[in-house]
């Protein structure tokens, strides 16, 4: 997950950011539990939740929020996420 996690922000610095997001987004399907990638998706999508201060109770709410829609989607299970690698 490393290599797409740098690949995406490779892609942001050349502004490309729909790029940056789609890869961050598919790293993110292949490992749900990964906070780094998900609030790289979350930063690009609300800069205003990051800057100038980091607004924790919207990520609480924004993750629960995400884990709902993927326990409906069938991507995750309430016990979590499968390991991709498992």
């Amino acid at each position: 997950m490393q290599t797409k996690l740098r690949l995406g922000h490779a892609l942001k610095e050349l502004g490309r950011k729909g790029e940056a997001l789609a890869v961050w987004t598919e790293a993110l399907h292949r490992d749900p539990e990964n906070l780094v990638i998900r609030k790289q998706i979350w930063s690009e999508k609300y800069p205003e939740k990051f800057h100038p201060e980091i607004d924790w109770a919207w990520q609480r709410e924004q993750l629960k929020a995400e884990r709902e829609a993927e326990i409906a989607a069938g991507i995750c299970g309430p016990d979590g996420c499968p390991v991709p690698w498992a």
